[in-house]
């Protein structure tokens, strides 16, 4: 759950990041997304980890990797269309 992402991210020696709510409690109460954010630092540090290929399985990177390349975001879902 979020608690053991939170936390995982956290032993990875990234600090500005924190994990609170799941998809499922953020759809519940959409005041609750607020709660999950990072720092540009905190994303950044993630994707260094990410790009090194030492935090995860190879299944799960390929994985990871698949959802961020074929995910498609509509201009509505990001502030001043990032």
């Amino acid at each position: 759950g979020p608690a053991a992402l939170h936390d995982y991210i956290q032993s990875m020696g990234i600090k500005e990041t924190a994990v609170v709510a799941n998809e499922a409690q953020m759809h519940a109460d959409d005041q609750v997304q607020y709660q999950n954010w990072t720092s540009m630092k905190g994303a950044a540090e993630i994707l260094k980890k990410f790009e090194q290929k030492t935090q995860l399985s190879e299944t799960s990177q390929a994985l990871l990797w698949k959802w961020m390349v074929e995910t498609t975001t509509g201009p509505e879902r990001l502030k001043g269309l990032l």
